[in-house]
């Protein structure tokens, strides 16, 4: 009963509510994030000209390479920028410049000359002083928690979310200098807000700032006040007063007429923030965009008194056009610090248009609406509910198991589209991180239980016959559910036999626990690479491994599984015999340091299944390719090689890799049967062997086929030639006492002694197993 209730607590109520915490970390704001990309991707831009209340022209005055080329080199002057703003203010006679540009104090080096500086803020200030409806931008130079201390020249952003609740001790922003710009302007604040961003992407912008002294507003919202004609004494900011969040989603700001009826509120998250939709990327905006330097070179012609009628009338028609436009000054040469990251734009865009989107989100109302922690609680409850019950209780429910998990795919798929795909003018911000993170933690933790249930089940079948049968068959068996019967099939496999040279010498050379200890380590060693290739341990008989490849269960290319599985024994080996000879605190005798494993390998079919008594069997492998295996691997000793194939496995595998190198030993009859076999030792892989041994093989293979011909001389000149190729060579590699050229060199002096028949085929009888 305990362990119930624990499994519903956890599941049902403690792990929706872990998630939904989780939304409030860095991390999982930035996933959150990228879900959001993704439905700006889904729905595109947004088409202005369906917009119900048409929004307002906009006019971006981008200031970019070819402007800073104008105006020569730094330190720019300034009163270029006033220039171009009392120009477009007094010509174009625009509804509101808005610039992003920070005019602020600035420090010289004592190389500039002090007068010019003088002269050109005395400029900057004259053109300011006689320019209309201009809004300058004002800046916070930091984020942070009220509680963390600040340097002086540090002015923290005032978040009411972060404490920030005392407004009678908040700075001002930093203005833009009165020695610059003058008096005769309005401020809006330039800062996003980068803890909620969660990353270097504007999303969210605070629009606006309480101090001790003044409400300042976001450049956006003052745009805003331009066009609906709100003086700041008519924006009434509700729920401000308020330090307590539980009212959250109950904040905003109001305007109101003379007549003090609401002419649009605003609502905003988190006490002063908004989050900007955005209408389209820079690069797809329909706004239009002007250079700087058009601007200047214009108001130039009309001042200049040598210019001609039609010059003027040119450039007055080029400022005829920001006639009624909200104008947007912001910089877009390459190196400025203005740029940022947006959700719609792969590359980083000018800071201005943040401030424009923002603009264009109020303006229209397509506000992007947010549900509040509880009820993205409540979301989050209800989708881990329905699919808590498909894991736990799936097989007593499945007619209702389709229904309820196409309820959590509705969710997502409407989470998607009320994001302005269904309607453009709703944009709800459905969260997706804490539903999908609770529900894929929720179906992990369904898998790692299923799991738990059934290596239990699995563990109790091999316990019972573990000790009976392969771990293979026992896996397969609990897999099918099926219980082991006697039998057999035919199959094709590749037989895998190793058999370790003079192994008999070393029981009487070690005592018998480290015998076991030496034992132990080979077997696992020669096991695990035949495990990790493919293959199934058959039995071990003493020393002796006996294997197959491509049963019990099917595998591909299993001849060239099982060749590639004799090359890593052999070199494993080598790194054993080194890791013996260095090992402390055994004296290894020298017959382990020389340690040398025979192995032989046949591919055909044989029967392969559960054979024994009914009471105790094994699955084993049996029949005519088996034994030729065992043949192959006991004559390997009389050629010298350590691994030696049949024909029918040469050429299986050749035909599907050219990764191993072989060569022709001999044509034999093994004992037991009348035909004779080709085999072939296998000498490595072909990306590790030196070029000697590829010589070696060429000299070796031209001795054969002289010793066919049985012209025996020339056979034993090409078997010398061999003998000093040889990969393995007697009195140099450990346990080596013979090699293929040294047996043909012997034989081919023997046969000259005694010459076969003059029918001779070639073959060679073999007298022992």
């Amino acid at each position: 009963m305990l362990k119930c209730f624990a499994k519903i607590l956890i599941v049902f109520f403690l792990l929706p509510l872990t998630w939904q915490i989780c939304t409030s970390y860095d991390w999982a704001r930035r996933l959150e994030n990228a879900t959001m990309d993704f439905r700006y991707w889904l729905r595109g831009d947004i088409d202005e000209s369906k917009v119900v209340q048409p929004i307002p022209k906009i006019i971006y005055i981008n200031v970019d390479n070819a402007a800073i080329d104008f105006m020569g080199e730094a330190p720019i002057p300034l009163s270029f920028y006033a220039q171009a703003v009392y120009a477009l203010t007094n010509l174009g006679k625009p509804q509101a410049l808005i610039s992003d540009i920070l005019f602020f104090d600035k420090k010289y080096s004592n190389l500039v000359d002090k007068q010019r500086v003088y002269e050109d803020e005395r400029m900057c200030r004259q053109y300011f002083e006689n320019s209309s409806n201009v809004v300058l931008g004002a800046w916070y130079n930091t984020f942070g928690d009220v509680q963390q201390p600040f340097l002086q020249h540090e002015i923290p952003f005032p978040l009411i979310y972060k404490g920030f609740t005392k407004f009678s001790l908040i700075k001002n922003p930093l203005y833009p200098s009165s020695k610059v710009v003058g008096n005769k302007f309005r401020v809006g604040i330039t800062n996003g807000d980068s803890i909620m961003n969660g990353g270097s992407t504007i999303r969210w912008i605070p629009l606006y700032a309480r101090t001790h002294s003044q409400i300042h507003y976001t450049l956006g919202l003052e745009a805003l006040m331009h066009v609906l004609q709100v003086p700041h004494d008519f924006v009434n900011i509700y729920g401000d007063d308020s330090p307590d969040e539980k009212y959250e989603g109950n904040f905003g700001i109001i305007f109101l007429n003379q007549d003090e009826e609401v002419l649009k509120k605003i609502p905003l998250q988190k006490r002063q923030l908004m989050e900007i939709n955005w209408f389209s990327s820079w690069s797809t905006t329909k706004d239009q965009k002007v250079s700087l330097i058009g601007v200047l070179k214009n108001y130039e012609i009309i001042q200049s008194p040598n210019a001609s009628k039609h010059e003027k009338d040119n450039a007055l028609a080029f400022f005829s056009q920001f006639n009624d436009a909200f104008i947007f000054l912001g910089n877009t040469y390459e190196g400025t610090d203005l740029m940022i990251h947006t959700p719609v734009d792969t590359k980083k865009v000018p800071s201005i248009a943040a401030h424009v989107n923002l603009f264009k989100t109020l303006y229209s109302a397509y506000y992007i609406q947010h549900f509040s922690w509880m009820v993205e609680l409540s979301i989050v409850f209800v989708l881990n509910f329905l699919v808590a019950i498909i894991i736990l209780y799936g097989d007593f429910i499945k007619r209702w198991s389709k229904l309820l998990m196409g309820c959590v795919m509705v969710y997502f798929l409407l989470a998607l589209g009320s994001f302005g795909i269904f309607d453009v003018t709703v944009h709800i911000a459905c969260p997706m991180v804490a539903p999908l993170g609770c529900l894929l933690t929720l179906s992990l933790f369904g898998a790692l239980y299923q799991m738990l249930v059934e290596r239990k089940q699995r563990l109790r079948i091999k316990s019972i016959f573990g000790n009976y049968l392969s771990p293979e068959i026992v896996s397969a068996m609990v897999a099918t559910q099926n219980n082991p019967q006697l039998g057999g099939v035919e199959k094709d496999i590749t037989a895998f036999f190793s058999d370790i040279q003079n192994f008999s010498t070393f029981s009487e050379l070690l005592s018998p626990s480290n015998l076991v200890k030496l034992m132990n380590e080979y077997l696992t060693a020669v096991t695990d690479i035949i495990n990790q290739e493919g293959g199934t341990l058959d039995k071990y008989i003493g020393d002796a491994v006996v294997a197959m490849f491509g049963a019990p269960f099917d595998l591909e290319l299993h001849a060239l599984h099982a060749c590639i599985a004799t090359c890593r024994i052999q070199e494993k080996q080598g790194i054993l015999r080194e890791k013996w000879g260095r090992e402390k605190g055994i004296n290894w005798p020298q017959e382990v340091l020389q340690m040398r494993t025979r192995i032989g390998l046949n591919t055909g079919s044989a029967t392969v299944g559960n054979m024994g008594s009914s009471t105790r069997f094994n699955f084993t492998m049996m029949g005519d390719t088996v034994n030729i295996a065992a043949r192959c691997e006991s004559g390997a000793k009389m050629f010298g090689v350590y691994t030696l194939v049949t024909e029918d496995t040469y050429k299986t595998v050749i035909g599907e890799s050219d990764a191993l190198v072989f060569r022709f030993i001999d044509r034999i009859i093994v004992k037991g049967r009348t035909h004779p076999l080709n085999i072939y030792e296998i000498v490595g892989l072909r990306r590790d062997l030196p070029e000697p041994a590829f010589e070696c093989i060429d000299v070796f293979e031209k001795g054969i086929q002289r010793y066919l011909r049985q012209d025996w001389i020339e056979a034993v000149k090409l078997f010398e030639q061999s003998l000093n190729l040889e990969p393995l060579q007697p009195n140099r590699d450990v346990g080596i006492t013979t090699n293929p050229s040294l047996v043909y060199k012997q034989r081919c002096a023997y046969m000259q002694l005694h010459p076969p028949e003059m029918d001779w085929d070639g073959v060679f009888v073999m007298k022992t197993k």
